[in-house]
């Protein structure tokens, strides 16, 4: 919650699903409180907006689509000559989690690069360790079998996929399956950058602090007066720089 004076000036959220908290939205629009809402939708955004065109209400979000992209364009780069990924998105229900497949899904489209399946992992390490665990332990089980990188929508989820490679690589008795790299999303200076650079990820995309934005915009707002757009999308970047992956990256990580 962001104040001014001593009275409330807005709040920022960040729902578990896209339009769970509209009607709270309202609520909170008749007393004057501004609504940010973060990496969610809501239906009734610009009918709100419409309603109380005095209080700051909008959506801050990255680009979904835009990662989705960029890892697409990762997995490229990391598997020039093609290769099979297991792929961890978010809770399936969610925009964000439909947008970051849908964007890593157009840029992967006609490359050698091929997604075996797509887990949910409902952004959570434990869930998505569960999850990847057994999935390879089922697939993986023949010696035939086999798979060049799992990636998941967030360095969270990544960190369980990690632990399920473990995992499973001593249940099998497979030792080449706890080699499998593994790609994360978010990349925090202090989580999804730092495994980077320890070589516990081969690559992450920073996604940009949505909060920070959304503060700034109703210190604006009840400061000067200047309203917020109905939506402002920020932009991600990789992580490393997509210059510095290849094949080598797999291989040194």
């Amino acid at each position: 919650m962001v104040r001014a004076g001593a009275a409330a000036a807005g709040v920022i959220v960040l729902p578990v699903r896209d339009n769970s908290l509209d009607r709270v939205a309202r609520d909170a629009a008749r007393t004057r409180i501004g609504w940010f809402c973060l990496n969610r939708k809501m239906s009734n955004l610009r009918e709100l907006r419409a309603e109380f065109p005095s209080v700051p209400i909008a959506l801050v979000m990255p680009d979904q689509l835009e990662i989705g992209r960029i890892q697409g364009r990762q997995f490229r780069a990391l598997l020039p000559q093609g290769g099979d990924i297991l792929y961890v998105q978010g809770s399936s229900v969610t925009s964000s989690a439909q947008a970051r497949l849908a964007g890593m899904r157009e840029v992967v489209a006609g490359s050698s690069v091929e997604v075996k399946d797509v887990l949910d992992g409902n952004w959570k390490a434990d869930d998505t360790e569960r999850t990847v665990g057994g999935w390879l332990r089922i697939v993986m089980g023949s010696k035939s079998a086999r798979l060049d990188l799992i990636a998941a929508q967030s360095d969270r989820m990544a960190i369980g996929a990690i632990n399920a490679v473990q995992s499973s690589a001593e249940y099998l008795r497979r030792p080449e399956i706890g080699r499998i790299p593994v790609a994360g999303c978010d990349g925090l200076p202090l989580v999804g950058q730092r495994l980077v650079n320890e070589r516990k990820l081969v690559s992450t995309i920073i996604v940009p602090v949505t909060g920070r934005a959304a503060a700034q915009m109703i210190q604006r707002a009840f400061g000067s007066g200047e309203m917020p757009p109905p939506e402002t999308i920020l932009s991600p970047r990789p992580y490393p720089e997509l210059a510095q992956l290849s094949p080598r990256s797999i291989s040194a990580a």
